[in-house]
């Protein structure tokens, strides 16, 4: 029996891409010597589902306010890597994911050899992280853009009477030592397990050899597909700085990964997707994260015209409302990064204010959290002359950021002159998101600086807030090293 191993990841590029694609959905024709390119046909399902509902053709490939529906499709690329196979997909509206996988020989009627194929596979799958994090790595994808790690595991047949403690094993390669988490059995075509960890499947076998390696790869498309939509949910609603992309962040959060869209376009009641969907989406908890966004939604890069125009989408799909701040504020890219800037440094102040390390490690933390993924800058903030330490430990009071301190930070994400960062904080300071006020310096130059506070009066700041709160507090619980 040939069973295949995958682990993989889920990554967002907050920018949209491009897809040729055949209308048709049947596969591409572009093949190179160790490529194999397809369309993701359940993306094409999904797209036309959706145009369908909004009474529009499927034109073009990259979504608009107008017309999000182009965002589902996407196409797979298969590369042959010894005795593994990668696979990236690579969706229009950002979302990426990357699967190595291996085939192995084990034999149905012994136990003996299940239990060693749980035994060898920690090993495989740590070769395949490694992989994969040395891919994201040389991308540049910081861990708050990127899934964790997700396992699946296909059998051919159905294994009778096969112990959880195994399927717990064989979902959960990563975790060693840690106790694995629980699983839920779902039935669709076949038996599926699940857990936050990945997926074990046993397929069911047809009398036709033919029919059965087409339902296999029916299944598996259908998986990968709400795989990569589930993670995409979770890591875009747990990360406050998705969602200040502009119209990317816009028609993701809203559109195409908004779970009560996805409900419909996929057809709830449609089995060959729908249904292992929402059981996927139960494990991540990602519709109470999306009702936490939309009741705390803000429309900061968006203008009025173009919210109608998102309203009318959603109402037409039969997806709630977003709640929209009393008043509608439009701001840009850069201006929504400062206010991330002056919420985390508020809660920072609150973590490490009195401490004799205070500026290195406040600087360290929001440095991180900003540049993660871009090791130059993440230098270049936390250490050496004109460093955002050097800047915080040159006045005597600590809250707040300077105009010099927040052009430090951000200047090397989001490009602009001091002037233009002055002009930034001038217009917050109008529309009482941001106050100022002077402090004290010490040493040479200038007796005073002036800083800047967050005011926050409306529920949409408070969220803010306190989603990046809980993104710091990940952030020094995680992998990173900062001390």
């Amino acid at each position: 029996m040939r069973v295949t191993l995958t682990l993989g990841k889920v990554y967002l590029e907050p920018e949209f891409v491009p897809i040729l694609h055949n209308r048709s959905g049947s596969d591409d024709v572009r093949r190179a010597e160790w490529d194999e390119e397809y369309v993701i046909r359940e993306g094409v399902k999904l797209a036309t589902n959706c145009s369908t509902f909004l009474g529009r053709e499927l034109r073009g490939s990259v979504p608009t306010v107008e017309n999000p529906c182009p965002g589902f499709l996407g196409r797979k690329v298969r590369k042959v890597l010894k005795d593994a196979i990668w696979e990236e997909r690579i969706y229009s509206s950002g979302l990426r994911s990357i699967r190595l996988s291996k085939v192995v020989e084990v034999s149905p009627g012994l136990s003996s050899d299940l239990y060693r194929l749980a035994s060898e596979w920690p090993d495989l799958a740590g070769e395949f992280k490694g992989a994969i994090n040395d891919e994201l790595k040389r991308r540049e994808i910081p861990n708050i853009r990127a899934s964790r790690f997700f396992t699946e595991v296909y059998f051919p047949a159905s294994v009778e009477d096969m112990p959880l403690d195994l399927v717990k094993e064989l979902i959960s390669p990563l975790k060693l030592k840690m106790r694995k988490p629980d699983v839920l059995e779902h039935r669709l075509y076949d038996t599926i397990f699940s857990s936050v960890d990945g997926v074990l499947v046993m397929m069911s076998l047809g009398r036709s050899r033919q029919v059965n390696k087409k339902v296999r790869k029916r299944v598996r498309g259908m998986l990968r597909m709400g795989i990569d939509l589930v993670l995409a949910q979770k890591v875009f609603y747990t990360s406050s700085s998705l969602w200040f992309h502009g119209e990317w962040s816009l028609i993701n959060g809203l559109m195409i990964l908004n779970p009560e869209v996805l409900r419909n376009v996929t057809g709830w009641r449609d089995a060959t997707f729908g249904s292992t969907y929402s059981h996927l989406l139960r494990n991540f908890d990602v519709e109470r994260r999306f009702r936490r966004y939309i009741e705390g939604f803000w429309l900061p890069t968006l203008d009025l015209k173009k919210a109608v125009r998102i309203s009318v989408n959603l109402f037409k799909l039969g997806a709630s409302q977003p709640n929209v701040d009393d008043v509608l504020v439009t701001l840009e890219e850069r201006e929504c990064a400062i206010l991330q800037a002056l919420a985390a440094k508020e809660f920072l102040d609150g973590k490490f204010m009195g401490r004799s390390d205070y500026a290195k490690r406040v600087a360290e933390v929001l440095c991180l959290y900003f540049h993660q993924g871009n090791s130059s800058s993440l230098r270049n903030c936390v250490r050496g002359r004109g460093s955002l330490a050097e800047k915080l430990e040159a006045r005597e009071e600590r809250e707040g950021l300077s105009l010099p301190e927040i052009v430090t930070l951000l200047s090397p994400i989001y490009r602009g002159e001091r002037a233009e960062y002055e002009d930034d904080l001038g217009k917050l300071t109008r529309l009482n998101l941001v106050r100022s006020r002077r402090v004290r310096r010490r040493g040479k130059g200038s007796r005073t600086v002036r800083i800047y506070e967050l005011v926050a009066l409306r529920r949409s700041l408070m969220l803010l807030l306190d989603q990046v709160r809980k993104e710091i507090m990940l952030l020094l619980e995680g992998d990173l090293d900062i001390r």
